[in-house]
C-alpha cells in the first residue's frame, strides 16, 4: 500500500483516537473511567496523610516514626504518578481535573481522621484494599481489565499489604501511648487548668457559671486528746499526748565580783623580832639597872 498525503493524515487520525490498551465493550470505558479516577483520588489522599504524619512526628520514637511515614509516602508518590499517566493513555488528558482531584482526595481525608496519624493511617489502607478489590472484580467481570493495569493493581494491593502490617506493628507498641497526644486532649487540658484557677472558693471548675457558688463545708471537730503513746517521743511530743515537761533549771551560782587587773594585794607584814644587844652593851645596861634600883 502506498502512502500518500490522504493516507498518512487517516492512519494519523486513527492513530490519534486510538485509546491505549483498552478492551471490552466501549459503553463501558465511562465507568471505567470513573473507577480509576476513584483509585487515584484514594492514593492522593494517602500521600497527603503519610506526609503529614512525617512533618508531625513526635515524642520518644520520633526518628523511627519520621522515617517509617517517610518510606510509606515515597512508595505512595510513585503509584499516584503510575496511576494518573495510565489514565492519561486510556482517556486523554482531559481525564485529569486537578480541582476535582483535591476534592476527592479531601473527602478520604475527612473519613479518615480518627485524631491519631497511626490509626488513620491504618483506615486509609483498609479503604485501599477494598476499593481496589471492588474496581477489580467489576472491570474483570465486564472485560474491560488491560492486562497492564490488571498487573499494575496486583503489584499495588501486595506493596499497601506491607504497609498495613507496618502500621499495626507500630500500633502495638506499648510505648507509643505514653507518647500519644491528641491537640484535642491539650486544648482540653489547658481549659480545665484555666477553669481551676478562675473558679472562686467553694466552686467546683466544672460548676463555673452554673449559678451562686456553693459554700464550703465545715471541718468536722478534732477528737479529744488520748494518753501518750508508750516509749520515748522520737522527733517530737507524743500524738494526742500533752506536751514534755520542761527540764528543771539548776540555781543560779554567786556573782563573785572580779577585782581589776591592775591593782594588786599588799603583802603581809611579818612580826618583828625582838634583837637582843651585844654582850658589852648588856653587861653596862644590867650594872646601870642595878645602880638604879639600888
Amino acid at each position: 500500500m502506498r502512502y500518500d498525503s490522504r493516507n498518512l493524515r487517516s492512519v494519523y487520525e486513527q492513530a490519534m483516537s486510538k485509546v491505549a490498551f483498552l478492551e471490552g465493550d466501549p459503553q463501558v470505558q465511562p465507568i471505567f473511567k470513573t473507577l480509576m479516577h476513584q483509585m487515584l483520588t484514594l492514593l492522593l489522599a494517602q500521600y497527603l496523610l503519610f506526609y503529614a504524619a512525617h512533618w508531625k512526628s513526635k515524642g520518644t520514637a520520633f526518628y523511627a516514626d519520621h522515617n517509617l511515614f517517610e518510606r510509606l509516602y515515597g512508595v505512595v508518590k510513585g503509584e499516584v504518578d503510575d496511576l494518573a499517566e495510565k489514565i492519561v493513555g486510556y482517556h486523554g488528558t482531559e481525564a485529569i481535573n486537578i480541582v476535582e482531584l483535591v476534592s476527592g482526595a479531601m473527602g478520604w481525608l475527612q473519613s479518615w481522621e480518627m485524631g491519631d496519624e497511626y490509626e488513620s493511617a491504618l483506615k486509609s489502607e483498609e479503604a485501599m484494599q477494598q476499593l481496589f478489590r471492588q474496581v477489580y472484580e467489576q472491570l474483570k467481570a465486564t472485560g474491560a481489565l488491560p492486562l497492564g493495569l490488571d498487573d499494575w493493581m496486583m503489584g499495588t494491593a501486595n506493596a499497601h499489604e506491607t504497609h498495613t502490617y507496618l502500621l499495626q506493628q507500630r500500633l502495638r507498641d506499648p510505648g507509643r501511648v505514653a507518647d500519644k497526644t491528641t491537640s484535642a486532649q491539650l486544648v482540653s487540658q489547658h481549659a480545665a487548668a484555666q477553669a481551676a484557677q478562675s473558679a472562686p472558693m467553694g466552686m467546683p471548675p466544672e460548676e463555673m457559671g452554673a449559678g451562686a457558688p456553693v459554700p464550703m463545708e465545715a471541718e468536722p471537730p478534732m477528737p479529744p486528746a488520748g494518753p501518750p503513746v508508750a516509749g520515748p517521743p522520737v522527733g517530737g511530743p507524743p500524738v494526742g499526748g500533752p506536751p514534755p515537761a520542761a527540764p528543771a533549771k539548776a540555781p543560779p551560782k554567786p556573782k563573785t565580783e572580779a577585782k581589776p587587773k591592775d591593782e594588786k594585794a599588799p603583802p603581809a607584814k611579818k612580826p618583828e623580832e625582838k634583837k637582843e644587844p651585844p654582850p658589852k652593851v648588856a653587861h653596862v645596861l644590867s650594872v646601870y639597872r642595878n645602880v638604879l634600883g639600888g
